[in-house]
């Protein structure tokens, strides 16, 4: 797979962050991508009650328009089309408050849900299961490292090479932190950079300790193991 392919497809997916969240990019972790703060009540007959709290609720303050839609699926099988996964999407008026209602028929069989606008992509994700948990936690940390990946290649543009590791560092942080080695393990909630000036390698870590990467050397993919979860279509 040529570079430019992965990286184009990389940038489509980071068209979908919300601006709102590069608003947050003073914190600690990066906050490149949609928040976990949204709180869900499952109830009987497929009711489903949805709370902003905390970052998510800033966020749909940014969203512009008029209506938001909320989408329910089930984790996807690594083979999307022949076995393409079970998704239920609602439109709803933006709330003026914290608080949403709504009713999906088979809630039971789902496992996380988004909330998206059309104009602005995802914003706010959560989950039902345990299985959903952890899909979406792998979701974001890939998100993150395609946010990176993106601003890196945004430093590189007047020289045509990746930045050294310091360097990127220094005028990157605390968005990423240093990697001693290229296969090293970042900080939990960091997303760690390395190169060597030709070659670089992005990593973060999810939830349950798996360490999800991406690294490009001589401009051409060496291996990856994020592209299966930059899979959140808000179409």
């Amino acid at each position: 797979m040529r570079r430019g392919i992965v990286i184009g497809a990389v940038l489509g997916v980071l068209v979908a962050l919300p601006a709102a969240a590069h608003a947050q990019a003073g914190q600690q972790s990066p906050a490149l991508t949609p928040d976990l703060s949204l709180k869900a009540k499952p109830g009987s007959g497929g009711r489903l009650a949805l709370t902003f709290t905390g970052r998510s609720r800033r966020l749909l303050r940014f969203v512009k328009g008029k209506q938001i839609y909320v989408r329910c699926s089930v984790v996807p099988s690594t083979n999307l089309l022949a076995d393409p996964p079970l998704t239920s999407t609602r439109r709803v008026k933006k709330p003026h408050g914290s608080r949403l209602k709504l009713r999906f028929k088979a809630l039971a069989r789902y496992d996380f849900c988004m909330v998206y606008s059309l104009r602005q992509g995802a914003f706010a994700f959560v989950s039902l299961t345990d299985h959903g948990r952890t899909y979406v936690d792998y979701n974001l940390r890939a998100l993150e490292i395609a946010a990176a990946l993106a601003m890196i290649y945004g430093e590189s543009s007047a020289t045509g090479k990746p930045p050294l590791t310091d360097v990127a560092v220094s005028r990157l942080k605390p968005l990423i932190v240093a990697l001693p080695t290229r296969d090293a393990v970042p900080p939990r909630g960091q997303i760690g950079y390395w190169s060597d000036g030709s070659a670089i390698a992005l990593a973060a870590v999810a939830a349950d300790g798996t360490r999800l990467f991406y690294t490009l050397d001589g401009g051409s993919i060496e291996t990856q193991n994020i592209s299966q979860y930059l899979a959140f279509d808000a179409s």
